[in-house]
């Protein structure tokens, strides 16, 4: 409903953090630390949240948490690799059941691709890709303006597609896994092998154009084209919206991804342009974009 409060919760491996929206824009957010040990203290961390927020901006009509991992779509968060102990969690109905008002619960990068295509980096588009590079790799579509959810809730999954069969080992449990090769840590590997350094040490040494830092950094990025490219062949997207921590170097990253991409894709000088673009509603991006799921329902 237009004009109705509306909270939104981001439920990460390290913080919640919670936004109080009308019509995605912040009026009020608070943070806390994700300190749980199962699945009751991630409820009671989500009513906490909750609760601060209806202190500050009053109640709202619903509420939307983008949740890390596998959420079906009757709201149950089946798998959470962040979240230990935390599998087969109706989210929705329990935290529906503790604070009295509707939930609606989405993936989180599902969330934040819905933030930039409703409020952000997307909104003039029609359909869009968006990756998210942090710790993990995680995705959301956006087809002819309609989030895509798959059959039980689990599209868009993109981190762990398999992109060298046998490769290294992911978190997920299984090998080669795009997310092995483009996450934040991985980045953070590859910077250990070549230069004995951090990620955030390559990456700020990148931005101040030390050559062998722009080396590891545009192998990086190559890693980054792969995937991209076997996802724009699939979806044809209008658009790719690239997020997470990484983004912040801005074209020292995106150029050599972009750079990158023709060798991947089928007759790309033969395609439509698919812009590469950085996202621009920063960390913020899957609590609003929970807040505005959770409006279609207040």
């Amino acid at each position: 409903m237009s004009g109705a409060l509306t909270f939104g919760l981001d439920l990460g491996g390290t913080k919640c953090l919670g936004v109080a929206c009308r019509d995605g824009e912040v009026l009020a957010q608070y943070r806390a630390a994700t300190d749980t040990d199962g699945p009751g203290e991630v409820i009671d961390l989500l009513v906490d949240v909750t609760n601060q927020l209806r202190a500050t901006a009053g109640d709202p009509g619903a509420i939307g948490v983008g949740a890390p991992g596998l959420v079906t779509s009757e709201g149950t968060l089946a798998r959470a690799p962040n979240l230990p102990g935390v599998h087969d969690l109706a989210l929705r109905r329990r935290l529906a059941d503790a604070v009295g008002v509707e939930v609606v619960v989405e993936n989180d990068a599902a969330a934040a691709a819905w933030a930039e295509f409703s409020k952000g980096a997307a909104a003039a588009a029609r359909s869009m890709l968006a990756v998210t590079l942090g710790t993990g790799v995680g995705g959301g579509i956006v087809l002819d303006g309609q989030l895509v959810r798959g059959a039980h809730g689990f599209a868009a999954e993109i981190g762990h597609v398999i992109v060298r069969e046998g490769g290294r080992p992911c978190v997920c449990g299984k090998r080669g896994c795009f997310e092995a090769y483009a996450s934040g840590s991985a980045l953070g590997r590859l910077a250990r092998e070549r230069l004995g350094l951090s990620g955030e040490q390559v990456t700020a040494a990148a931005v101040r154009g030390d050559a062998a830092a722009l080396v590891v950094l545009g192998e990086y990025a190559g890693e980054v084209a792969l995937g991209l490219g076997s996802l724009i062949e699939i979806l044809d997207p209008e658009m790719v919206v690239i997020s997470g921590g990484l983004v912040e170097v801005g074209d020292v990253l995106l150029g050599p991804v972009r750079s990158a991409l023709p060798e991947f894709v089928y007759s790309w000088p033969h395609r439509p342009p698919t812009p590469l673009v950085a996202a621009q509603l920063g960390e913020r991006a899957g609590a609003i974009g929970a807040a505005l799921l959770a409006a279609e329902r207040a």
